[in-house]
């Protein structure tokens, strides 16, 4: 049992290398809680207000919904809190704000592990409640070699609130 240590992340704590036997396992369970965790908020989001939820933005040249930006940064929040990362030792990219800030560069170069995801993919379907989104995230470690770089992948498909991981 780990025990925690509040000057070094979770992923620091299980070993010298952050892609460790045990990390996959635990970064996967995180990724997939709380893709589950936001397709709920969206939906109570969507039934408490769905003017707000289903309005149309544009940020940074792109066109989204209210709902695709609050999905987004309530994923990078509760990832990074609940796997204990900062911007230095995790990279976290979504649709959203990679098109706003422009953020993500060559990810070629990237030595960190993090993650890459969709909180919503389908938000014109959920418009039309025809309940064929999911929410999609990937976790990768770049110091691995090329085919072991998938730490997990994550599809939650809201209407039946499961996750398929891949470890």
């Amino acid at each position: 049992m780990l025990t925690p240590d509040p000057n070094r992340s979770r992923i620091q704590q299980l070993g010298p290398r952050a892609s460790s036997k045990f990390a996959p396992t635990m970064v996967a369970k995180v990724v997939a809680k709380t893709i589950v965790e936001v397709q709920g908020l969206v939906a109570a989001l969507e039934s408490y207000d769905p003017t707000l939820a289903f309005a149309q933005i544009e940020l940074g040249g792109k066109q989204m919904l209210v709902e695709d930006l609050f999905a987004e940064a309530l994923t990078g929040v509760k990832l990074r809190t609940k796997l204990q990362v900062t911007a230095d030792n995790y990279f976290l990219h979504g649709e959203e704000t990679l098109a706003i800030r422009r953020t993500a560069g060559d990810l070629t170069t990237e030595v960190r592990m993090g993650s890459l995801h969709d909180a919503i993919d389908g938000t014109d379907l959920r418009v039309l409640r025809f309940g064929n989104d999911c929410s999609a995230a990937i976790v990768v470690d770049p110091a691995q070699k090329p085919g072991a770089r998938i730490v997990t992948a994550a599809i939650g498909i809201s209407s039946e609130r499961t996750v398929i991981t891949r470890l």
